[in-house]
């Protein structure tokens, strides 16, 4: 057929639901729609036409992207970029032809299976399962609407059943999961309309910051750091359920059990160690060791003046409300149970050390407490965050 060799189209437009109909009305049927302002419509057995809003600074471009195997003899063609993965799920390569023009090739992405070292632990899943059970079984208003790590992890019909979801039993750990997610969004979002343009999240798992917020994300660049595998593993789920990785959407992988400079890796992946940034650690510092976490410390410390540091650590357990140690000690034996131990635990005043003595000019401890009265005041279920874990919020 004439459009054999044709791939698809990508438009750019400054508003998604006008051209969409624009193309429906000529004949294209809408294949899938997302949650961001983009989708893709095609007409019969054609080329795919894939939509994307952008912001309205930016002028909207049209490129043909066409169709070729990646084993292709390419000794008289100028390559300008080789083959790498994009966030449309494949594989393209800029080329030049005589007359000067760009045209991107795309292949099919490399065939290969995902091994279960390639997939998100199992805290980082029954976090976001927590978020999307506090929309489904909590009565609004809801502190963070977040079913997006539901898609993404993809548990399967019977997930509501499995003893950790209990709806009862865990209402103090969910409560507590949307609680510090929502305190991380306030905070970037505050930032955010301070000027500040970059977004870091360590030990990202399935945060989901950028599909749900893309008017605020777009406008960031943001960085998400996690091992190898998780990260492969995401960006290949976002793609799956039509999310993408745009531009400003940066999936860093970094090996922490080789010592992998991590910041070596932000700056490689385009980090400007000259701007300020939002640096975020939830759920981590209690599988580090103090070493780990204090080195830690010290490297954020060293971001450009005006960045702003948010880390979760756990209580010492006679810190911890007494209703709420039966479950703090049955999340640590599952965690010991998986090979993954609670290593690390520090008093409010251990954690603010450990922050001034890495160089922060400033470092604000919020008790976990705290969230009661901020995010769940009034509300006629009594739903509250249980205790046990703790905020540093620390500026440089």
């Amino acid at each position: 057929m004439a459009t054999e060799g044709i791939e698809a189209v990508y438009v750019e437009t400054h508003n998604w639901g006008r051209s969409a109909r624009f193309f429906q009305t000529l004949g294209f049927t809408l294949e899938f729609e997302t949650d961001h302002n983009s989708g893709q419509l095609r007409n019969g057995d054609g080329p795919y036409v894939f939509i994307a809003e952008i912001p309205e600074e930016r002028e909207p471009r049209t490129q043909i992207v066409l169709r070729a195997p990646d084993d292709l003899d390419l000794s008289d063609v100028e390559v300008v970029t080789p083959y790498e993965e994009t966030h449309y799920g494949t594989r393209e390569m800029t080329v030049r032809d005589p007359d000067g023009r760009l045209w991107i090739v795309q292949a099919p992405p490399e065939d290969r299976p995902v091994t279960p070292a390639e997939t998100p632990d199992g805290t980082a899943v029954r976090t976001a399962l927590w978020r999307a059970l506090h929309v489904q079984v909590d009565a609004p208003p809801h502190v963070l609407e977040d079913e997006v790590g539901l898609r993404l992890a993809r548990p399967g019909d019977g997930w509501r059943d499995r003893p950790d979801m209990d709806a009862r039993f865990t209402s103090g750990f969910r409560a507590s999961m949307v609680a510090r997610a929502r305190l991380v969004e306030d905070l970037v979002v505050e930032q955010a309309e301070r000027g500040v343009t970059q977004y870091v999240i360590l030990g990202a798992g399935l945060d989901t910051f950028a599909q749900r917020r893309p008017e605020i994300a777009a406008r960031l660049q943001i960085f998400e750091i996690d091992q190898p595998g998780p990260q492969a593993w995401k960006r290949q789920r976002l793609i799956e359920v039509g999310y993408g990785v745009p531009e400003w959407l940066h999936l860093v992988p970094v090996d922490f059990e080789t010592g992998e400079d991590w910041l070596k890796q932000l700056v490689a992946a385009g980090l400007d160690p000259d701007r300020p940034a939002v640096v975020v650690s939830t759920g981590v510092s209690m599988y580090l060791t103090r070493e780990t976490t204090a080195a830690t410390l010290r490297t954020i410390a060293g971001f450009a003046p005006g960045s702003t540091l948010a880390m979760t650590f756990m209580l010492p357990i006679d810190l911890v409300d007494e209703a709420d140690r039966p479950g703090l000690t049955a999340s640590a034996n599952g965690a010991r149970a998986a090979g993954t131990p609670f290593v690390s635990f520090y008093t409010p005043a251990e954690m603010l050390g450990l922050a001034r003595e890495a160089g922060f000019t400033t470092a604000e401890h919020v008790p976990g407490r705290s969230f009661g009265a901020r995010y769940f005041a009034g509300r006629p279920d009594g739903l509250r965050p249980s205790s046990g874990e703790d905020f540093l919020v620390a500026t440089v």
